[in-house]
């Protein structure tokens, strides 16, 4: 994201501008990851079973075309590959385990804090 003191020069009150700028692009960010897994939800089992009578062979082939169209028409967001697994706590989209639904900052944290057992400092 770009960043105003990086430009103008470094100041507190403008690096607290670009925190508070920074928070608030997260929000929309987790926002909008929340709206997909709505959607995903609500029109994952109407999916699979379009797909899966597609996939029979008994059908003509108008109503494979149709079928296809109906699937056209669902809102894109609601495909699971637009998902991303996020950290649960600072919502980081980068290097998630998904065992743990933690980034790695946040994994090392909990590790050695020993909230999470079963790791061994080395």
């Amino acid at each position: 994201m770009f960043c105003i003191h990086k430009v103008i020069g470094s100041s507190p009150i403008i690096s607290i501008i670009c925190f508070i700028l920074k928070l608030t692009n997260m929000k929309s960010v987790l926002e909008k990851d929340k709206k997909r897994r709505k959607l995903f939800k609500k029109y994952e089992i109407r999916k699979k079973i379009m797909k899966s009578i597609l996939s029979s062979d008994n059908l003509k082939l108008s109503e494979k075309n149709f079928l296809n169209f109906l699937l056209k028409k669902y809102p894109k967001n609601s495909s699971l590959v637009r998902i991303r697994n996020r950290c649960i706590i600072t919502g980081r989209p980068n290097a998630v385990f998904r065992k743990y639904r933690l980034s790695r900052i946040m994994l090392k944290k909990k590790i050695l804090e020993g909230y999470i057992s079963g790791f061994v400092k080395f």
